[in-house]
């Protein structure tokens, strides 16, 4: 599949990430590299950006998807390649503000950060696992997760 940078909102774009929003928040338009079909969800969970989620969802012929957005609080990025059914998903989380990360994970598998069990991991607390995600609260900083998707 051919290389190319697109642009998506909720509703979508042909041939682009498709990056939407949460409650009645405006949508957010977030330059994504595309080489396929599939979506990535970057957004607020409160105005400001004070707060926000991370969603990848792999599909189709899609292998990897990178965004970021500059908001009022600072750089967002998020970043996650998908290797057979081995998913490394990189986020960057401005300071002072926290991000709700749904890192795509098989049930019963481990989700690890920085090559460590991510529940143990400095910044991070684990949720729960709920319908093929394991969801943590992440304090600023930048992780690098790694799961298991089937």
């Amino acid at each position: 599949v051919e290389d190319r940078v697109g642009v998506g909102v909720l509703a979508g774009v042909e041939g682009a990430v498709a990056v939407g929003v949460l409650g009645v928040h405006r949508p957010v338009v977030v330059p994504v590299e595309v080489p396929g079909d599939g979506e990535m969800v970057l957004a607020p969970d409160v105005p400001g950006y004070k707060r926000f989620v991370f969603r990848p969802v792999p599909g189709g012929e899609l292998s990897y998807a990178k965004a970021e957005y500059r908001s009022v609080r600072g750089l967002i990025r998020s970043g996650w390649k998908l290797d057979g059914a081995a998913l490394a998903l990189e986020v960057t989380i401005p300071a002072n503000t926290t991000a709700t990360v749904h890192v795509p994970a098989a049930e019963g598998s481990k989700v690890t950060e920085g090559g460590k069990p991510a529940e143990k991991a400095a910044g991070l607390k684990f949720l729960k696992h709920e319908n093929g995600y394991s969801l943590f609260e992440a304090g600023s900083g930048t992780y690098s997760f790694g799961s298991v998707v089937k």
